[in-house]
Formats: C-alpha cells, sequence, structure tokens
C-alpha cells in the first residue's frame, strides 16, 4: 500500500477486532495526539463518532471504505455482524497517556478549544 496516496499519517501500528457479537461494545475513548483509520476487513459493524458537538455513526461493511478518525474525537465501535473483523491503523504506537477514557473529561477538554487546550 502507497500510505501517502490513502492515508493521512503513515501508520506506525495495525491492530484488529475478530469473534466480537452484536452486542459487544469497543473502544470507548478519544485519543489527543493518534489519528485512527478503521475499516471493514469482512462483514460489518458501526462506528460512533462524536467531537463534543456532533455524533454520528458511520457502518463499515466493505474493505475500501475508510473511516479516518483524527485525534480529539471520541469513538466507540458495536454492532458486529457475524464474522467481523475490524482493522485499525494507527498513527502513533500504543501510549497509554493518549487516551482519554472518561467521556465528561473529553466533553470538558474539547468545549475548551484549541487556545486552552495545552496538548492540542
Amino acid at each position: 500500500m502507497e500510505w501517502a496516496e490513502h492515508l493521512p499519517f503513515i501508520p506506525e501500528r495495525f491492530y484488529y477486532i475478530y469473534g466480537a457479537t452484536e452486542e459487544v461494545k469497543r473502544a470507548g475513548h478519544a485519543h489527543w495526539e493518534e489519528s485512527e483509520a478503521v475499516f471493514a476487513i469482512s462483514g460489518g459493524f458501526t462506528v460512533l463518532t462524536d467531537d463534543g458537538r456532533q455524533r454520528t455513526e458511520h457502518h463499515l461493511e466493505s474493505p475500501d471504505l475508510w473511516l479516518v478518525i483524527p485525534p480529539g474525537v471520541w469513538h466507540e465501535v458495536h454492532g458486529f455482524g457475524p464474522g467481523a473483523v475490524c482493522a485499525v491503523f494507527a498513527s502513533g504506537r500504543h501510549n497509554v497517556e493518549d487516551y482519554c477514557r472518561d467521556y465528561k473529561q473529553f466533553l470538558k477538554r474539547v468545549q475548551r478549544g484549541p487556545a486552552e487546550n495545552p496538548n492540542s
């Protein structure tokens, strides 16, 4: 894959989710620095994105349809269909300090705006 032609970043990490059932929810966090590109290798699932102003659900069910999640966007993955495989390319290596897993904290930070966010 020619990364520069397909993604707005050069991936440093790849992971995937498989074997999840319809009632399973994954993610439930935001990243302050990392971007991710999500796609369905097989089957389908739904990705909820939330930038603090708007919540949108994206149903992914084809490997040629990618969803890029920029930094500062809360996301949750759910509604896994039979045989679904969710693949993710991430712009950075795993860094626990880059995660925000508290939705209230996320809202406080994104609603302050970039000028008040020291790490934005």
